[in-house]
């Protein structure tokens, strides 16, 4: 009998760890690529069908997190543990990563006289802006990372961050009002208004399928997030099937081989998920033991454009794969750190503060 994806939801006996560190991975190794030389034509090579592994990389990570901030949402049913959980796990070690960049790196590297620096409007709108993300992600400080080949760009990572906070708060607004009696006597759920946004990006990407090979495009992150989030909610419906991912990857494999590239992308874009979460729940007790390692994808993602451009800027000359191998190093370093010294610590913390802001909110705890 074929499993469901509701049977393996329980638990922890999933692979999202290690594809996580994966996916984070391919963001290093494609940034080290790049950063060295800022070869265009180079960059280029490491992508399939255009779409680059990096890309690859950032759309796994957008389908797991409407899954799983999904699947939190309808678990927990509420909305202050929904906020907080995304606070707790984003803010901690961007603000360390932000503090370090302008008030360690920046200094150290700039241009510019520090106290001319220091005082500068562009060096706190990094922070502010980067810090509250709603209002997208700011690049350059002051006279910083002039030089390297890819000047001026001191954390180009922090691009996706404001997509998926939009992506939190369009959820978060979602479930409530679809928790308002009035809406909900009308008959609208929160799985209506997602399939509505699903088809208006979907409809999109039918008009210029090209698109999905851009890594940036607004209607593909938003699609697979919310496909993410609709599989688990149909999760009891979705069947978890060696024959169905195998017919996709050959699918897509002859599509791309024959050329067909729009078929291509539009069947990429609605196969990523499925895939994703087949490999997520495939068996495996090395993924069981791996999981108790700690996540450390997120600090690796966040952490090693930082790195590597200060990489470049104080190793002259530096090729691609040294910037390669150094920065694997020093950016898993600090994301094994930063999770254990941060990251962990502050969600451990997260009943806790749910729990006050909901007395200080007036709210019932149960």
């Amino acid at each position: 009998m074929t499993r469901r994806l509701s049977d393996v939801l329980k638990g922890h006996d999933n692979n999202y760890a290690f594809i996580r560190l994966i996916c984070a991975y391919l963001v290093v190794f494609q940034h080290a690529i790049f950063l060295a030389s800022a070869n265009y034509d180079l960059h280029d090579k490491f992508s399939f069908m255009h779409i680059e592994f990096s890309a690859v990389a950032v759309q796994v990570f957008f389908v797991i997190s409407g899954f799983l901030v999904t699947g939190s949402l309808i678990t927990r049913g509420c909305l202050t543990d929904f906020i907080w959980s995304r606070i707790l796990r984003i803010m901690p070690a961007l603000l360390v990563v932000l503090t370090l960049s302008i008030f360690l790196v920046g200094p150290l590297v700039t241009t510019q006289e520090v106290p001319e620096y220091l005082s500068s409007f562009e060096t706190y709108r990094y922070l502010v802006q980067n810090s509250l993300l709603v209002f997208g992600a700011y690049y350059e400080l002051p006279g910083v990372f002039e030089s390297n080949p890819y000047a001026s760009i001191v954390n180009g990572s922090l691009w996706t961050l404001p997509h998926e906070l939009r992506l939190y708060l369009m959820l978060a607004f979602f479930w409530l009002i679809t928790s308002l009696s009035t809406v909900s006597r009308l008959g609208i759920r929160l799985n209506h208004l997602l399939i509505t946004v699903a088809l208006v990006c979907f409809v999109t990407i039918l008009d210029e399928p090209m698109v999905v090979s851009e890594h940036s495009t607004k209607a593909v992150l938003i699609l697979l997030f919310v496909s993410g989030g609709l599989f688990r909610y149909y999760a009891s419906y979705v069947p978890l099937s060696g024959i169905f991912a195998l017919g996709f990857i050959l699918t897509l494999v002859i599509l791309a081989i024959t050329g067909v590239s729009n078929l291509f992308y539009i069947l990429y874009v609605l196969a990523i998920p499925y895939l994703l979460l087949f490999c997520a729940y495939f068996p495996s007790r090395f993924m069981r033991w791996f999981n108790k390692l700690g996540d450390y994808s997120y600090g690796i993602y966040i952490y090693s454009f930082v790195i590597q451009q200060s990489m470049v800027f104080y190793i002259v000359a530096i090729d691609e794969m040294t910037l390669l191998v150094l920065s694997t190093l020093a950016s898993f370093f600090i994301a094994f750190l930063s999770w254990h010294l941060l990251e962990q610590r502050a969600l451990k913390h997260r009943k806790a503060i749910v729990a006050f802001s909901k007395k200080m909110m007036g709210l019932d705890e149960n």
